[in-house]
């Protein structure tokens, strides 16, 4: 468990896979997450819409860091309820919305923490200037047929590269045109007519 003050700022990374345990990047997706510590508590929110995020970053691998910066939340263990909303052609507005509640070991307590970081459960810098993400796996609960893939501009110049690369590797092979009298011959050859 990670015990923060809870007037101190901190980040998250989430890092989230499917059902069959592969990764899922959230480019591209649109989600809402909430994150209090109790009920009638302020409430703090990170979301991506249409590509903007607000307190919030998505990384290169696909993750999501979710700054914890003038957040107002109140002590008590940290919770989340995200909101993805995924395309899905199968519903009659295009988008399935799949709610989770992932478990967040972090606990915001009354006062300061000590100022040696041995004291402290949250992973700090060696200089101990800068906080790292505690880091929080969630598990989508669908099977990779049921998710959106979501194919970045990158991903698609890489493939049309690769494809380019197997085009141009392919060589013609030298034919020439049989003439007329070869291929009677050929024909005589394979005749099934009998004399």
């Amino acid at each position: 468990m990670n015990r923060i003050a809870h007037k101190s700022d901190f980040l998250i990374r989430f890092a989230f896979s499917d059902a069959d345990r592969l990764p899922v990047s959230m480019k591209g997706v649109d989600f809402e997450a909430w994150f209090s510590t109790r009920p009638g508590a302020p409430v703090f929110m990170a979301a991506q819409r249409l590509g903007i995020t607000t307190n919030c970053e998505i990384l290169d691998d696909g993750s999501l860091l979710v700054r914890f910066d003038d957040h107002h939340l109140a002590p008590g263990q940290l919770a989340a309820d995200f909101a993805i909303h995924s395309d899905d052609e199968a519903m009659p507005d295009g988008k399935r919305d799949i709610r989770i509640r992932p478990v967040i070991p972090v606990e915001l307590v009354e006062g300061t923490m000590p100022g040696s970081c041995r004291h402290q459960n949250q992973a700090f810098d060696i200089d101990n200037s800068r906080p790292e993400p505690i880091l929080v796996n969630v598990t989508i609960p669908l099977h990779r047929p049921d998710l959106s893939r979501h194919v970045t501009h990158d991903e698609l110049q890489t493939a049309v590269k690769a494809l380019q690369e197997r085009i141009d590797g392919i060589r013609p092979c030298d034919m020439t045109i049989a003439t007329d009298d070869e291929i009677a011959v050929l024909e005589g050859l394979f005749s099934t007519t009998d004399n």
